[in-house]
Formats: C-alpha cells, sequence, structure tokens
C-alpha cells in the first residue's frame, strides 16, 4: 500500500491491484482500493499506519535475518523491516506529512489446545503481540514519528474482552473501535498527556 501510495502524480495502484487478485475473499480489499486511488495524498497532512493482528496471528517475523538495504530492522518481508521501509518512502515523497503509527489492540487466540487465551501471553514463536507492538513502537522511534499505543489501554483486556472484541476475539467489535479511535483522537489533540 505504501509503495502504491508513493508511485507517480495520484499513486500507482497498479501493484496493490495486481496483489489483491492474489487474496481469496478479497471483495473488502477492493473497496480499499477504490477508497485510496482517487486520494490525492499531497493533500494529506497527516497519515495514521494503522495496526491490526494479523502479522502476529500469521506468525511473521518481527526481524529479517539479512539486512535490507541498510536497515537494521532487516528484510523488508519482516514486519518492522516493512515498516521501516514504508515509513522511509512516506518520508521522502511527502517530506511534510506527519505520519503516526498506530499499534495493534488486545486480542484473543487459539492456541494448540483450542482455548482462546490473550495475545499479551500467547507466543506463536515469534513473540507475543506485545513483542510486535514493542518493535514498532522502535522502528517509529527510529524514523522520529509519533506512535500511539492501543495495546495498553486501559480496561481493554483479557478481563472484560466480550465487551469490545467480536466473538472471535481478534478483532474489536464496534464499541472496541470507538475505543480506540477516541484514544487515537486524544492522541493527536494533546499529545503532551498521552504521547507513549
Amino acid at each position: 500500500v505504501g509503495v502504491s501510495i508513493c508511485g507517480g502524480e495520484m499513486g500507482d495502484y497498479s501493484l496493490l491491484f495486481s496483489a489483491l487478485s492474489n487474496i481469496e475473499n478479497n471483495g473488502d480489499y477492493y473497496n480499499y482500493w477504490d477508497a485510496l486511488h482517487v486520494i490525492d495524498f499531497d493533500t494529506v497532512d497527516t497519515l495514521i499506519i494503522s495496526y491490526g493482528v494479523e502479522d502476529y496471528i500469521a506468525a511473521r517475523p518481527l526481524i529479517g535475518e539479512e539486512v535490507y538495504s541498510q536497515q537494521i530492522y532487516g528484510l523488508e518481508n519482516s514486519v518492522a523491516g516493512a515498516l521501516d521501509d514504508v515509513i522511509e518512502l512516506l518520508q521522502q515523497r511527502f517530506p511534510y506529512m506527519q505520519i503516526i503509527v498506530s499499534s495493534p489492540s488486545f486480542c484473543l487466540v487459539e492456541d494448540e489446545d483450542g482455548n482462546f487465551v490473550g495475545g499479551d501471553t500467547h507466543n506463536t514463536g515469534i513473540g507475543t503481540l506485545g513483542d510486535y507492538v514493542v518493535n514498532m513502537k522502535y522502528v517509529a522511534m527510529q524514523q522520529s514519528v509519533a506512535f500511539v499505543d492501543n495495546y495498553f489501554l486501559p480496561n481493554y483486556n483479557a478481563s472484560d474482552y466480550e465487551s469490545y472484541l467480536e466473538e472471535n476475539g481478534r478483532y474489536p467489535n464496534a464499541e472496541g473501535r470507538e475505543i480506540i479511535a477516541d484514544h487515537i483522537v486524544e492522541f493527536i489533540y494533546q499529545p503532551e498527556t498521552t504521547a507513549q
């Protein structure tokens, strides 16, 4: 998505459009393409890179084994490497844009025995969800962009997950999305009290 946004005068979405054809049940993703390709990002003041829990659930590597370009984070197909790469691309293409990295929020996952457990304690073999959040925060700090931490939200944990997570435990429901949205808005408009 970042490469597509940065390509050409109004972005070059051919790569993104091509990638979508390889994703099963990709209807929702085409809606994102429909929305993105008409935005003139040269007029955008603030861009929020919002992360969900998919990288964690899929146990994608946090840091690659080899150095990609001059990155200390490793290959761009690692979570930290890809985030580092896209921030750098955006900063070069849109030097006046404020970039904010928004972390994943708490989720539940199924363990090896089929029990739902918190992402704060379940290690996928790569790490816990908290490990992903910490690495994202480190990349944001190294790139001098803002980081809003949705992972350590008060009262957003395993004790009361039914009130803000969908039934599968992975994604926030309407109430959960509102909590996260309010937290991001508070971060943007009152950064001196909420900066992480």
